[in-house]
């Protein structure tokens, strides 16, 4: 099983798409004190060779969330 559950990620190049990294339905709920809280619900990133990613939105949006599942420091649904 991959750090971040079962979500779909990889980080190596497949073929000649030049995809560098990939992940697919990511999703995370935490717990809060009037129940469970989405914090990504079915993200989806492809990065290929030579492209810039940026990860940008309002405080509280999942962007941290996001970079520490993709990072494998927090597990994923």
């Amino acid at each position: 099983m991959s750090p971040a559950g079962d979500a779909d990620i990889s980080g190596s190049a497949l073929g000649s798409n030049d995809l560098l990294f990939s992940c697919s339905g990511v999703s995370v709920s935490l717990p809060h004190a009037l129940g469970d809280r989405n914090i990504l619900d079915g993200i989806s990133i492809d990065v290929r060779r030579s492209e810039v990613l940026t990860i940008v939105g309002p405080s509280g949006s999942g962007k941290t969330t996001l970079i520490r599942v993709l990072g494998g420091l927090q597990r994923a649904a």
